[in-house]
């Protein structure tokens, strides 16, 4: 399981850390969203926009072609 570490350090010199693991990505977001709150920044929300990439595109070729 992908293991994730988030640092801040404020002019302080205060450190903030979030430790955390997650497999899907949505849970990675939520994750990074409220670490960002509460080290001070202000927004909304972040979330994933995730697009299905096409059989034929050149880039699905590629990854396909790594092992050769």
């Amino acid at each position: 399981m992908p293991q994730f570490t988030l640092i801040c350090t404020d002019e302080d010199q205060t450190v903030t850390t979030k430790e955390f693991e997650a497999t899907m990505l949505n849970d990675v977001v939520d994750k990074t969203e409220d670490f960002l709150k509460g080290v001070g920044y202000c927004f909304e929300e972040l979330r994933t926009q995730v697009y299905r990439l096409p059989e034929n595109d050149d880039l699905t070729s590629l990854y396909r072609d790594v092992d050769n």
